[in-house]
């Protein structure tokens, strides 16, 4: 454990590497509730400076009489200014609980947040705010899925439901909510209507993902929406811990408990974390010059006012700070380190980052990790000291466990996809903004071309097999059809951008017409509604749009679960979720959707089509994290046809035990499709071994025998085959 933590067993602890006029005190009292609830202050106590480590300052608990079993609410106040003159009273940054309750407007005269702790047999306890605590259970080793078995769900933390006709409600999907998708016996809180989350129901198990990544999970003082802008980053966000109708927060225990149910369900949890920009962390006031530029535009001479990044003529970018402050991670001083106990010259908010980093560790068992923004964090030295930090904590937790880099990983998001991070092993991998853009483009029929690819055969290959655009094997690159960033054309979750394209005219119509209108007329005439031909006219080619984009989608699965990589799937694409939320040019923009416009999981329950998708999708699910096929890095196409306007590719995964994969980007259908001679060849398809015979996973059934290689090909469709005894 990092000293800084041991010592805040027993103290109230302030590090604060600028010299201070006057020693900080402690504002130390109980929260009463009420409407506001009041803040009772108890003690106002002077911290003492500690001998021999310059910047820290602290008070023994031992000396303010606690009561055994009670929970306290605090802040520190301490200068403002190196004159001494005014004094502000700031949060603790190594607070484990806030409570906003204690915080303006409900209380206009506190500035920032109350931290919280309880005092139970002569030390501090990591509790919540009505004292309950957060308990943890380590997962034994062989229960985590390898690195190379994952299918990762990145989950919004902002959530939607359906209230009436286009009418929508939105609400924070707490920890609760979360857990409830995982565990059966759990239901949820915030949206206890939605049908995912009823008892019984295990959602997340039923799609058959063992990795999840809540969008950042450290606490923000945004109102909760994708939750990117952490201001206090040793304690689980306030919101996600505060269900509406209960009377207190649970944050640590809600988040403990969601984290060892997904252990419980072998699923491994990635701590998504924002290490390039923060909104109001603490050292904001309490030591602003040695942690933070506020504008980096007006710090040009400053080398942390700089990304990663550099532009076509090789000149350094300015960093983007996204309306927060932006950290100094090249800038030193010699103070305490909170890391090792001594006194050196440190990057104080790089030892702060590494302190949040224990804590997430040793408290929450985290899995891997994501890092948010890699450009912005704007110091490729201090993300591989970040790595190997967080690969000590996990070596140390399975001691003497070998292998152990097998199950954790941490990934960064660049999307200009410096390898040299990889080659450099300064992360493990990255997010493939590549593969979105050339699966993107090839279920639209299209050469990716803003990658300057000009062959759609290679298109597709690029998408299949990460070894081709720079990647040396799959588990260096997170696969996603869509990611939480929706901003912006091809950006937009997949149903929309189909959506804007395919027409019942264009659609690769395959679907039978006079069925449709008929299935319209029946329910049209059940609600009793008057309607004329027009009507049903427009409500057909409606059904025809929908019908063709979830075929998309469906295809879109199909590359993804068996491309070389690690496929992460934003939640609500596994059922074609789209956007609601729009700016007026019809565009997904921060202010028009991105971020307020979160997955809609009752949109899964109004629509039978969509349920389809869902169980096609967790069946290839399924088969990524169980078949050694889609495990290993082995792939090789075996068939190419762009004849006669077809767009059709196949490919092998593996060698002894093969997954096929045939799939038609193209409007081209076999003709006569359901007649017994009806067949497309599919040459070089590999041995059948003695006592084996093909299964088409994603639709689940058997191929006639010695047929599986001339089946019938319909539009925009693929499908995929395994292997299985013959009965």
């Amino acid at each position: 454990m990092c000293n800084i933590l041991q010592r805040r067993q027993t103290h109230f602890v302030l590090w604060c590497p600028r010299t201070l006029t006057n020693a900080p005190e402690l504002l130390l009292g109980q929260i009463k509730n009420g409407n506001p609830p009041a803040f009772i202050q108890l003690q106002k106590v002077q911290l003492q400076p500690v001998a021999d480590k310059q910047g820290l300052w602290e008070v023994d608990a031992q000396l303010l009489n606690l009561t055994d079993g009670q929970i306290y609410h605090y802040w520190y106040e301490l200068d403002m200014d190196a004159a001494g003159t005014s004094r502000i009273q700031v949060t603790d940054p190594l607070a484990f609980c806030i409570d906003y309750r204690l915080y303006a407007p409900l209380n206009p005269t506190i500035q920032h947040p109350a931290a919280v702790i309880g005092w139970f047999n002569g030390q501090f306890a990591i509790c919540d705010p009505n004292g309950e605590k957060a308990f943890k259970k380590e997962i034994a080793f062989d229960k985590l899925p390898t690195n190379n078995q994952l299918v990762i769900y990145e989950l919004p933390t902002a959530w939607v439901s359906t209230s009436g006709f286009d009418e929508f409600e939105r609400a924070v999907g707490t920890f609760r909510d979360v857990r409830a998708l995982v565990d059966s016996k759990a239901e949820g809180a915030n949206f206890t209507e939605l049908a995912v989350t009823d008892r019984g129901r295990k959602y997340m198990g039923e799609l058959g993902v063992n990795a999840l990544e809540i969008l950042p999970p450290a606490d923000s003082i945004y109102s909760r929406q994708w939750g990117y802008g952490s201001s206090h980053y040793l304690a689980p966000d306030y919101e996600l811990g505060y269900p509406e109708g209960y009377l207190s927060p649970t944050a640590n225990q809600d988040l403990c408990a969601l984290i060892d149910c997904c252990h419980e369900n072998g699923i491994r949890v990635f701590l998504d974390v924002v290490l390039g920009f923060m909104k109001d962390e603490p050292y904001r006031e309490i030591d602003i010059e040695n942690f933070y530029l506020e504008d980096p535009n007006k710090h040009k001479d400053d080398d942390d006012a700089y990304s990663s990044r550099r532009d076509d003529q090789g000149r350094k970018v300015l960093r983007s700070s996204f309306g927060a402050s932006s950290p100094r991670y090249i800038k030193t001083v010699n103070t305490y380190d909170p890391i090792s106990g001594d006194v050196k010259n440190i990057s104080p908010i790089r030892q702060h980052m590494l302190t949040f980093l224990a804590h997430w560790m040793n408290q929450f068992l985290i899995d891997g990790i994501r890092m948010d923004s890699v450009e912005t964090v704007a110091n490729w030295e201090f993300i591989e000291q970040f790595k190997k930090a967080a690969y000590e904590h996990f070596q140390n937790r399975y001691a003497g466990v070998s292998n152990t880099e097998d199950k954790f990983l941490v990934v960064g998001e660049e999307l200009t996809l410096p390898k040299e991070l990889l080659t450099q092993n300064r992360l493990d991998g990255l997010w493939n903004e590549h593969f979105q853009t050339y699966l993107r483009a090839a279920i639209l029929g299209e050469n990716a071309q803003s990658l300057n690819e000009p062959s759609f055969e290679w298109t597709v290959k690029h998408a299949i097999d990460c070894r081709l655009d720079g990647f040396t094997k799959g588990t260096q690159a997170i696969n996603y059809i869509t990611s939480h960033d929706v901003e912006g054309d091809r950006k937009e979750r997949l149903y929309n951008l189909l959506k804007k394209v395919i027409t019942a005219q264009n659609s690769g119509f395959m679907f039978n017409r006079s069925d449709i209108e008929q299935e319209i007329r029946t329910q049209w005439t059940n609600e009793e509604r008057e309607f004329n031909q027009n009507d049903i006219d427009n409500a057909v080619d409606g059904k025809i749009v929908h019908l063709a984009c979830l075929r998309r989608i469906k295809l879109a699965f199909i590359c993804q679960l068996t491309a070389v990589g690690i496929p992460m799937i934003l939640a609500g694409e596994e059922f074609g979720d789209e956007h609601d939320l729009f700016n007026a040019a019809g565009a997904v923009t921060h202010e028009g959707g991105k971020q307020v416009d979160p997955v809609n999981y009752s949109r899964l329950e109004q629509d039978e089509d969509r349920r389809k998708l869902l169980a096609f999708v967790s069946r290839l699910v399924k088969l990524r994290t169980e078949h050694p096929a889609l495990m290993s890095d082995d792939v090789h196409f075996i068939h190419v046809d762009f004849n006669e306007g077809k767009r059709v590719l196949a490919w092998k995964r593996g060698t002894d035990d093969p997954v096929v994969v045939v799939a038609n980007f193209s409007d081209y259908g076999t003709p006569f499709p359901f007649s017994p001679n009806a067949e497309y060849i599919v040459p070089d398809w590999p041995t059948t071994p003695d006592g084996m015979r093909w299964f088409e996973v994603s639709q689940e059934y058997f191929p006639v025998v010695d047929h599986h290689d001339k089946e019938a090909i319909f539009p925009w469709e693929g499908k995929v085959y395994r292997l299985v005894p013959t009965e």
